[in-house]
């Protein structure tokens, strides 16, 4: 279920002619090495089986490369820490449950060594093998904090893992480890989400913003989200792409009927990147398929370039 980094998938253009420094990240990108230096690590989360199974609709599963090919002809800066492919993990047919167990074990490998694993996915269901990793790399005595950039809680329970239940999937893994983790979502969309859910995110103790809140007051959601990093000794951040108004992010399974702009996203995400608490990002929900002019991959794409540079 995994396959190795292949640097031929970088590729863009390159100012010859340009005086001074004008590397651009597919001139930077090296194929991960145990034994390199501590850096950024982006791997691939080839799945939407979470998605069918969520009744959604499928096409996440090639975001890894549309995300890599968005981002390799941004500007490279000097003076941060290296960036590395990781290959992929790939969900075969409906292995899901194991492709989750393997992204676990490469970003628990990832932190260990030092690095700050960037998961492409993939639907939502990259989340329960990205905070499994994070929890596996983690002593018992680490408070972990979830941040969800999402319209949707993702709290729904069901016979087997899907898109919308791996944050209630992480909180029975942390109740069974006997862990402290706390979960915080950003951008919920009342519309989107039933009673039952936001009645499940109390017993879990986990709090939220809404879109429209989020909207009305950026420095207030930012004050939020920094309180809550003061709680935590830890971060993981997830953000889910069906965040973003349908028109700045038409390539999702479940476009926003209002959601949050991206430069409130972005403010969010730069936040975070500059605190050193952050050891974990997963990018999901990116659908190619759906997308029109590789918008939303793009916009994923500067959110990977903004979290790099922000380091």
């Amino acid at each position: 279920m995994y396959r190795g980094p292949d640097l031929s998938r970088w590729r863009g253009r390159i100012d010859v002619d340009d005086a001074g420094d004008t590397r651009r990240i597919h001139q930077v990108v090296r194929g991960f090495d145990e034994k390199g230096p501590s850096g950024v690590v982006v791997l691939g989360f080839c799945s939407d089986e979470g998605v069918r199974r969520n009744g959604g609709r499928v096409g996440a599963k090639d975001a890894p490369d549309a995300i890599r090919s968005s981002l390799a002809s941004m500007a490279w800066h000097a003076g941060h820490k290296p960036l590395f492919d990781g290959g992929d993990v790939v969900c075969d047919a409906d292995h899901l449950e194991a492709a989750q167990a393997e992204l676990e074990h490469r970003v628990c490998s990832f932190m260990k060594a030092r690095h700050l694993p960037i998961v492409l996915g993939g639907g939502h269901e990259v989340a329960y093998g990205t905070g499994g990793g994070v929890f596996a790399a983690n002593p018992i005595a680490t408070r972990i904090g979830i941040v969800n950039i999402d319209a949707h809680l993702d709290l729904r329970v069901g016979p087997a893992r899907n898109s919308g239940t791996s944050f209630a999937d992480l909180a029975t893994r942390a109740v069974a480890e006997r862990r402290e983790v706390h979960y915080m979502c950003i951008g919920v969309a009342e519309s989107s989400n039933t009673e039952a859910l936001f009645n499940r995110a109390r017993s879990h103790g986990a709090s939220w913003i809404f879109d429209c809140d989020v909207r009305r007051s950026v420095d207030d959601a930012v004050k939020a989200l920094l309180s809550f990093v003061d709680r935590c000794d830890a971060i993981y951040l997830s953000i889910d792409m069906d965040a973003l108004p349908s028109h700045e992010a038409p390539g999702v399974s479940a476009p926003a009927s209002l959601g949050i702009p991206f430069e409130v996203v972005l403010t969010l995400a730069k936040s975070l990147a500059q605190s050193e608490k952050m050891c974990a990002v997963d990018i999901a929900e990116v659908n190619p398929r759906l997308d029109i002019d590789n918008r939303t991959a793009r916009l994923a794409a500067r959110l990977i370039h903004t979290i790099i540079h922000a380091r």
